[in-house]
């Protein structure tokens, strides 16, 4: 009697060392034959970072800017993830006021870094510090976040107006 097994073999994109597969054929509930197989890892463990700066380079990094700082770059730096890679990237606080951003639902990594650019601008709204935050899915499933605070820097305009009137002869 002949039998045989098949077994798909996936990339996890963790870096744990050489993996085992062992099998024990059952007679009557009896072991009679063992059989493993030595699986060579050849993942890397993908890993990333999210900068905010303001320049292209990450050597420009921010944690805070005023509202008023103009143009912002969201730097995605990543590490052995495969070139024109897909990642789903999400954003939080992008809709605030003083925010200038279309962002997209994607990025493709190239040479581990993608760019993105959003502009900030004064308001002339006072409606507290804003906060933007950035999140990077990578193929593995792992979450990467950061985020930036748009420090307000406006205060409203306060209007006064009055009213004069003079009335000429008493009437």
């Amino acid at each position: 009697n002949k039998f045989s097994i098949s077994y798909s073999i996936k990339n996890d994109f963790t870096t744990e060392g050489t993996e085992v597969l062992s099998m024990t054929v059952l007679a009557n509930g009896v072991g009679v034959t063992n059989a493993s197989l030595s699986i060579a890892d050849t993942s890397v463990s993908m890993s990333g970072t999210i900068t905010f700066s303001t320049t292209t380079l990450v050597t420009g990094a921010v944690t805070q800017v005023n509202e008023d700082a103009g143009k912002i770059y969201i730097i995605f730096s990543t590490t052995d993830v495969p070139n024109n890679s897909v990642c789903g990237v999400a954003f939080t606080g992008q809709n605030a006021t003083g925010i200038t951003a279309n962002f997209p639902a994607t990025v493709t990594i190239v040479n581990n870094k993608a760019v993105l650019d959003f502009t900030t601008v004064a308001d002339w709204l006072t409606e507290g510090d804003q906060t933007i935050t950035a999140t990077l899915l990578l193929p593995t499933g792992m979450v990467i976040t950061n985020s930036l605070v748009i420090i307000d820097t406006s205060r409203t305009p306060i209007f006064s107006s009055f009213y004069y009137s003079s009335l000429a002869n008493g009437s």
